[in-house]
Protein backbone atom coordinates (compact mmCIF):
# COMPACT_ATOMS: atom_id res chain seq x y z
CA UNK A 1 0.00 0.00 0.00
CA UNK A 2 1.36 3.40 -1.00
CA UNK A 3 0.27 6.55 0.84
CA UNK A 4 0.73 10.19 -0.13
CA UNK A 5 -0.53 12.84 2.29
CA UNK A 6 -1.29 16.32 0.94
CA UNK A 7 -1.46 18.78 3.80
CA UNK A 8 -3.55 21.88 3.40
CA UNK A 9 -0.53 24.18 3.74
CA UNK A 10 1.22 22.39 0.86
CA UNK A 11 -1.70 22.41 -1.57
CA UNK A 12 -1.05 24.22 -4.81
CA UNK A 13 -2.80 27.56 -4.99
CA UNK A 14 -3.78 28.77 -8.44
CA UNK A 15 -4.00 32.48 -9.07
CA UNK A 16 -5.97 34.06 -11.86
CA UNK A 17 -7.56 37.45 -12.49
CA UNK A 18 -10.94 35.87 -11.96
CA UNK A 19 -10.51 33.46 -9.10
CA UNK A 20 -8.28 31.68 -6.63
CA UNK A 21 -8.88 28.02 -5.94
CA UNK A 22 -7.40 24.74 -4.85
CA UNK A 23 -8.32 21.98 -7.25
CA UNK A 24 -7.91 18.29 -7.98
CA UNK A 25 -8.71 16.51 -11.21
CA UNK A 26 -10.41 13.18 -11.74
CA UNK A 27 -9.56 11.05 -14.79
CA UNK A 28 -11.70 11.34 -17.88
CA UNK A 29 -12.57 8.85 -20.59
CA UNK A 30 -13.20 9.19 -24.30
CA UNK A 31 -16.20 11.37 -25.11
CA UNK A 32 -16.98 11.86 -21.43
CA UNK A 33 -14.99 14.99 -20.70
CA UNK A 34 -13.32 15.59 -17.36
CA UNK A 35 -14.48 16.42 -13.88
CA UNK A 36 -12.64 18.60 -11.42
CA UNK A 37 -13.56 19.60 -7.95
CA UNK A 38 -12.81 23.21 -7.14
CA UNK A 39 -13.07 23.95 -3.46
CA UNK A 40 -12.73 27.03 -1.31
CA UNK A 41 -13.14 29.13 -4.40
CA UNK A 42 -12.90 32.85 -3.77
CA UNK A 43 -14.58 35.50 -5.89
CA UNK A 44 -12.45 38.62 -5.67
CA UNK A 45 -14.39 41.89 -5.49
CA UNK A 46 -13.32 44.12 -8.35
CA UNK A 47 -11.88 41.29 -10.43
CA UNK A 48 -12.41 41.27 -14.18
CA UNK A 49 -14.76 38.62 -15.54
CA UNK A 50 -15.64 37.45 -19.01
CA UNK A 51 -18.93 35.92 -20.03
CA UNK A 52 -19.38 33.30 -22.71
CA UNK A 53 -22.38 31.40 -23.97
CA UNK A 54 -21.44 27.96 -25.24
CA UNK A 55 -23.32 24.72 -25.79
CA UNK A 56 -20.05 22.80 -25.67
CA UNK A 57 -19.87 22.80 -21.90
CA UNK A 58 -21.94 21.09 -19.26
CA UNK A 59 -21.56 22.00 -15.63
CA UNK A 60 -22.05 19.71 -12.67
CA UNK A 61 -22.59 22.15 -9.82
CA UNK A 62 -22.71 21.04 -6.22
CA UNK A 63 -22.19 23.36 -3.29
CA UNK A 64 -22.32 22.58 0.40
CA UNK A 65 -23.96 25.94 0.99
CA UNK A 66 -26.47 27.68 -1.18
CA UNK A 67 -28.22 26.23 -4.21
CA UNK A 68 -27.25 22.80 -5.51
CA UNK A 69 -28.10 22.11 -9.11
CA UNK A 70 -26.96 21.12 -12.57
CA UNK A 71 -26.94 23.94 -15.05
CA UNK A 72 -25.16 25.40 -18.01
CA UNK A 73 -22.63 28.12 -17.32
CA UNK A 74 -21.65 31.45 -18.80
CA UNK A 75 -18.43 31.68 -16.85
CA UNK A 76 -15.03 31.16 -18.39
CA UNK A 77 -11.66 31.14 -16.65
CA UNK A 78 -8.19 29.82 -17.26
CA UNK A 79 -6.90 26.90 -15.19
CA UNK A 80 -3.39 25.60 -15.82
CA UNK A 81 -3.43 27.21 -19.26
CA UNK A 82 -6.51 25.20 -20.29
CA UNK A 83 -9.76 27.00 -21.01
CA UNK A 84 -12.33 25.82 -18.51
CA UNK A 85 -15.75 26.86 -17.38
CA UNK A 86 -16.80 27.53 -13.80
CA UNK A 87 -20.13 28.58 -12.38
CA UNK A 88 -20.83 31.02 -9.57
CA UNK A 89 -24.00 31.02 -7.50
CA UNK A 90 -25.81 34.19 -8.52
CA UNK A 91 -29.29 32.94 -9.40
CA UNK A 92 -30.93 36.36 -9.10
CA UNK A 93 -28.53 38.67 -10.93
CA UNK A 94 -26.73 38.20 -14.24
CA UNK A 95 -23.07 39.17 -14.21
CA UNK A 96 -23.68 42.19 -16.44
CA UNK A 97 -25.80 43.88 -13.79
CA UNK A 98 -23.56 43.17 -10.80
CA UNK A 99 -21.32 45.68 -9.12
CA UNK A 100 -18.32 43.49 -8.30
CA UNK A 101 -16.83 46.10 -6.01
CA UNK A 102 -19.72 45.46 -3.61
CA UNK A 103 -19.66 41.68 -3.93
CA UNK A 104 -18.93 39.63 -0.83
CA UNK A 105 -16.36 36.92 -1.59
CA UNK A 106 -18.05 33.58 -2.08
CA UNK A 107 -16.60 30.51 -0.37
CA UNK A 108 -17.99 27.14 -1.29
CA UNK A 109 -17.43 23.71 -2.73
CA UNK A 110 -18.03 23.18 -6.42
CA UNK A 111 -17.76 20.42 -8.97
CA UNK A 112 -17.54 21.33 -12.63
CA UNK A 113 -17.72 19.08 -15.64
CA UNK A 114 -15.95 20.14 -18.84
CA UNK A 115 -17.73 18.16 -21.54
CA UNK A 116 -15.73 17.26 -24.63
CA UNK A 117 -18.70 15.75 -26.45
CA UNK A 118 -22.18 16.70 -27.59
CA UNK A 119 -23.82 14.38 -25.08
CA UNK A 120 -26.88 15.64 -23.27
CA UNK A 121 -26.61 17.04 -19.78
CA UNK A 122 -26.12 14.46 -17.08
CA UNK A 123 -28.78 13.87 -14.47
CA UNK A 124 -29.25 16.31 -11.65
CA UNK A 125 -26.71 15.66 -8.90
CA UNK A 126 -28.10 18.04 -6.31
CA UNK A 127 -28.32 16.91 -2.72
CA UNK A 128 -28.63 18.30 0.78
CA UNK A 129 -25.44 17.36 2.62
CA UNK A 130 -26.96 18.08 5.99
CA UNK A 131 -29.65 15.43 5.40
CA UNK A 132 -27.19 12.56 5.01
CA UNK A 133 -27.12 9.98 7.77
CA UNK A 134 -23.81 9.29 9.53
CA UNK A 135 -21.81 6.75 7.55
CA UNK A 136 -23.80 7.37 4.38
CA UNK A 137 -22.00 8.02 1.10
CA UNK A 138 -23.65 10.04 -1.65
CA UNK A 139 -22.44 9.43 -5.19
CA UNK A 140 -21.82 12.73 -6.96
CA UNK A 141 -20.19 11.57 -10.18
CA UNK A 142 -19.12 8.37 -11.92
CA UNK A 143 -17.72 7.41 -15.31
CA UNK A 144 -16.28 4.39 -17.09
CA UNK A 145 -14.61 3.67 -20.40
CA UNK A 146 -16.29 1.88 -23.29
CA UNK A 147 -14.83 -1.52 -22.37
CA UNK A 148 -15.70 -1.25 -18.69
CA UNK A 149 -12.02 -1.65 -17.83
CA UNK A 150 -11.62 1.67 -16.03
CA UNK A 151 -13.94 3.22 -13.52
CA UNK A 152 -13.89 6.46 -11.53
CA UNK A 153 -16.34 7.91 -9.04
CA UNK A 154 -16.63 10.73 -6.55
CA UNK A 155 -18.66 10.46 -3.32
CA UNK A 156 -19.48 12.69 -0.38
CA UNK A 157 -19.89 11.29 3.12
CA UNK A 158 -20.62 12.32 6.70
CA UNK A 159 -19.09 10.47 9.67
CA UNK A 160 -19.52 10.90 13.41
CA UNK A 161 -16.70 11.17 15.94
CA UNK A 162 -15.60 7.72 17.09
CA UNK A 163 -16.95 5.99 14.00
CA UNK A 164 -14.73 3.55 12.10
CA UNK A 165 -14.93 3.25 8.35
CA UNK A 166 -13.43 0.20 6.65
CA UNK A 167 -12.37 0.04 3.01
CA UNK A 168 -11.61 -3.28 1.34
CA UNK A 169 -10.37 -3.68 -2.21
CA UNK A 170 -11.19 -6.52 -4.56
CA UNK A 171 -8.62 -5.14 -6.94
CA UNK A 172 -5.09 -4.14 -5.93
CA UNK A 173 -5.04 -1.66 -8.82
CA UNK A 174 -7.53 0.52 -6.97
CA UNK A 175 -6.65 3.98 -5.75
CA UNK A 176 -8.64 6.25 -3.48
CA UNK A 177 -8.29 9.96 -2.83
CA UNK A 178 -9.86 11.33 0.36
CA UNK A 179 -10.25 15.04 1.06
CA UNK A 180 -11.29 16.19 4.53
CA UNK A 181 -13.96 18.85 4.09
CA UNK A 182 -14.23 19.25 7.85
CA UNK A 183 -13.29 17.24 10.92
CA UNK A 184 -10.51 14.67 10.88
CA UNK A 185 -9.56 10.98 10.95
CA UNK A 186 -6.57 8.75 11.52
CA UNK A 187 -5.42 5.36 10.25
CA UNK A 188 -2.49 2.99 10.65
CA UNK A 189 0.22 2.49 8.03
CA UNK A 190 3.66 0.92 7.87
CA UNK A 191 5.03 4.29 8.95
CA UNK A 192 2.79 4.53 12.01
CA UNK A 193 -0.40 6.48 12.67
CA UNK A 194 -1.34 9.03 10.00
CA UNK A 195 -3.71 11.83 11.02
CA UNK A 196 -5.60 14.20 8.72
CA UNK A 197 -7.55 17.33 9.65
CA UNK A 198 -9.52 20.10 7.94
CA UNK A 199 -8.62 20.58 4.26
CA UNK A 200 -5.97 17.82 4.31
CA UNK A 201 -6.04 15.10 1.65
CA UNK A 202 -4.56 11.64 1.23
CA UNK A 203 -4.01 9.45 -1.83
CA UNK A 204 -3.80 5.70 -1.18
CA UNK A 205 -2.70 3.25 -3.89
CA UNK A 206 -2.42 -0.55 -4.04
CA UNK A 207 -5.05 -0.95 -1.36
CA UNK A 208 -5.66 -4.25 0.39
CA UNK A 209 -7.75 -2.91 3.25
CA UNK A 210 -7.70 0.19 5.39
CA UNK A 211 -9.62 1.28 8.47
CA UNK A 212 -10.28 4.97 9.09
CA UNK A 213 -11.05 6.11 12.64
CA UNK A 214 -12.82 9.45 12.78
CA UNK A 215 -11.59 11.57 15.67
CA UNK A 216 -14.09 14.37 15.00
CA UNK A 217 -17.50 14.75 13.40
CA UNK A 218 -16.41 14.87 9.77
CA UNK A 219 -17.36 15.44 6.16
CA UNK A 220 -15.25 13.89 3.41
CA UNK A 221 -14.97 13.69 -0.35
CA UNK A 222 -13.84 10.30 -1.63
CA UNK A 223 -12.61 9.71 -5.18
CA UNK A 224 -12.20 6.11 -6.29
CA UNK A 225 -10.23 4.98 -9.35
CA UNK A 226 -9.94 1.37 -10.57
CA UNK A 227 -8.23 -0.07 -13.61
CA UNK A 228 -10.31 -3.23 -14.09
CA UNK A 229 -14.00 -3.93 -14.17
CA UNK A 230 -15.09 -4.88 -10.65
CA UNK A 231 -18.33 -5.23 -8.75
CA UNK A 232 -18.95 -2.62 -6.11
CA UNK A 233 -21.24 -3.03 -3.12
CA UNK A 234 -21.97 -0.89 -0.12
CA UNK A 235 -22.70 -2.98 2.96
CA UNK A 236 -23.32 -0.86 6.03
CA UNK A 237 -19.99 0.89 6.61
CA UNK A 238 -17.94 -1.49 4.47
CA UNK A 239 -17.09 -0.21 1.02
CA UNK A 240 -15.44 -2.49 -1.53
CA UNK A 241 -13.27 -0.55 -3.96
Amino acid sequence: MEIRVIENRLRNKIRHDSFTAWHDYLPSFKNQGSLAMVYKELLWPGAKYQTKHSHEFTIVQCSFSGNKSLRNSYWEANVNSVNSVIHKLYPDKPIDSMNLEDTTPYFGYQFWFNSMSTDKDTANVSFEAENLNPGELKRIYEAKDEKNENFVSLKYGRLDKGENFEYKSRNIKSKIYIHVVSGGFEFSSNDGIIMLNNEDSVEISDIIDINLKFIKDSQILLSKITTFKISISDNNNQIFL
